[in-house]
């Protein structure tokens, strides 16, 4: 397994201009790419990406910064709990369209294997 870091620079551009390489998902979708983008360093290996998309969650869901302990001041806060886990579904389609193939795959990798 490859756990190489690789720039962010191309994924968080295309994390903000999701609509353009994924159409016809819900708005929650979208957003959720927006605010992932904001929270990602500018070197990920496919494990930090994982956890990057993790936290983000959480801090969805808690309305809080978990790297910061700071209160989430994002309209994406505190949707109700059925939401998580349809926008969750959209997770390999969002890394798929976003990452070189090689990165998703690994990322997939780890993704599933948390999910076990």
């Amino acid at each position: 397994m490859k756990l190489e870091a690789i720039s962010t620079k191309s994924i968080k551009e295309k994390l903000i201009n999701l609509r353009e390489h994924m159409s016809g998902y819900t708005d929650i979708t979208y957003d959720f790419a927006e605010f992932l983008a904001e929270r990602l360093k500018p070197k990920l290996s496919p494990v930090e990406f994982n956890i990057a998309i993790e936290l983000a969650f959480y801090d969805m869901q808690n309305g809080t910064e978990s790297l910061f302990e700071n209160s989430l001041h994002t309209g994406l806060q505190k949707y109700p709990p059925m939401i998580y886990p349809i926008l969750e579904t959209d997770i390999l389609k969002i890394a798929e369209a976003i990452c070189p193939r090689y990165f998703f795959q690994e990322f997939k990798k780890v993704y599933e294997e948390i999910r076990k």
